[in-house]
């Protein structure tokens, strides 16, 4: 088990290729962690808009939702601040070890049942209902490691009316935007930076995307 869970973590690194980062996790913290969570940290997979995972592997039959942006948690301070935030109402079982949408929802591994549960920063506050999300378990740990891919999927707003979004996602190597699978004749890399790049020029900005989508406008 644990050589095929390494296997999975060398394959995101490899697809990462220059961008995955090493765990900044200091020794004296790591070592606090059990086995499952200590093996990520051995490979470079860290780093903000890089990774996802599918929405339905969070909501059954959700696949016609975006693809949800994940990291590994690998900082001491985030760590900390979990225990100082979250930790009173969180039994000593459940430890986070990344983040959906940079830092809004927790995804925590039950060194218990080993399961992944996900619960928003303002759950915190509902008792029944952080209480719910403890029981109940988005899927075990080894199928959302599994799940995790590299992230494809750009999010573009209008900065003066926030309800205007466009989501633009690649997916079975085709583009899905607006909900629909769209072909063209070029390559889709080239095809979904000319859709990014043809909504920023009619004024919307990037409210999150991948890296290499973020460099590439940069330049």
């Amino acid at each position: 088990m644990q050589y095929e869970m390494n296997e999975f973590y060398k394959q995101i690194e490899s697809r990462l290729n220059r961008l995955g980062l090493p765990s900044k996790l200091k020794q004296e913290t790591l070592s606090t962690l059990p086995n499952r969570l200590k093996e990520i940290h051995l490979h470079k997979v860290f780093g903000t808009d890089l990774l996802a995972v599918p929405a339905e592997l969070i909501i059954e039959g959700d696949d016609e939702e975006y693809e949800k942006p994940f990291s590994f948690l690998d900082l001491d301070e985030g760590l900390e601040n979990f225990e100082n935030e979250f930790r009173p109402e969180i039994p000593n079982n459940f430890i986070p070890f990344g983040y959906l949408y940079g830092a809004s929802e927790i995804v925590l591994y039950n060194n218990t049942n080993d399961s992944v549960h996900i619960f928003h920063v303002s759950d915190i506050v509902d008792s029944d209902w952080i209480k719910y999300k403890l029981d109940n378990s988005v899927c075990s740990f080894e199928k959302f490691i599994k799940e995790i891919k590299p992230q494809t999927v750009t999010c573009l707003i209008n900065p003066n009316d926030y309800s205007e979004a466009v989501l633009i996602e690649i997916r079975a190597d085709k583009i899905y935007c607006d909900y629909e699978l769209e072909e063209f004749n070029t390559s889709t890399l080239d095809d979904y930076y000319i859709r990014c790049k043809s909504l920023i020029e009619k004024g919307l900005e990037i409210h999150y995307a991948p890296k290499k989508v973020k460099l590439e406008f940069e330049k």
